[in-house]
């Protein structure tokens, strides 16, 4: 499976856990690990951890594993809170 693919999941579990907490935010930064390869059909699961929140960052981990148990990618991500207007403003859009 293409590495981009792996990383828009894994972008995306970080901010389903970053939405349970309730801030609104946008992605700042992705950095991924690839331990394994992973086959197009195989299943996969994603674990996403809160890790710190600031008044200008929220930060979170996630791991991908095969249906094995094995992973497959780790890392980490930085995203922006959004507030006032500018959530607003996102909501319209997207």
């Amino acid at each position: 499976m293409h590495g981009g693919i792996l990383s828009d999941l894994a972008d995306e579990a970080m901010m389903q856990i970053i939405r349970e907490c309730g801030p609104r935010a946008m992605t700042a930064e992705l950095t991924i690990r690839f331990h394994n390869y992973s086959k197009a059909g195989v299943k996969l699961f994603l674990e996403a951890y809160f890790v710190n929140r600031t008044s200008k960052l929220i930060e979170a981990e996630r791991v991908i594993r095969n249906d094995a148990g094995s992973k497959i990618a780790t890392g980490k991500g930085e995203f922006l809170p959004v507030s006032g207007k500018d959530a607003t403003d996102l909501r319209k859009k997207f």
